[in-house]
């Protein structure tokens, strides 16, 4: 059996980490999925209509969307950065708003 503090600071982290992911979730329906899609494909409701089409988000690293999301564009190499995203900045309002996210996709995409 656990020592009781052992126990007990294994059910916070649990906790906070659920209440993470559901942060996460909730914050990339309201923020993402409808340009992104439910699936993360780049396939949502509004994002059949935007030129270029928004990217899937599979392969990407938890650091790689936080990036996007914190400048609110697309890296794209030797043509430098193309402005997308621009209402995400106001949407996902902090790091820890962005990184929740980030992780929710991550976790849903491996």
């Amino acid at each position: 059996m656990l020592p009781k503090k052992v126990a007990l600071f294994l059910a916070t982290v649990l906790y906070f980490s659920n209440a993470h992911a559901a942060d996460g979730a909730k914050l990339y329906s309201e923020a993402c999925a409808s340009c992104h899609g439910d699936k993360m494909d780049g396939n949502g409701p509004i994002g059949a209509a935007l030129k270029p089409k928004p990217k899937s988000l599979k392969g990407y690293t938890v650091a790689q969307l936080i990036q996007v999301m914190k400048t609110a564009k697309k890296i794209d190499g030797d043509k430098g950065e193309i402005a997308l995203m621009v209402g995400i900045k106001s949407q996902l309002k902090n790091d820890e708003e962005r990184k929740a996210v980030a992780d929710y996709i991550v976790s849903k995409l491996k």
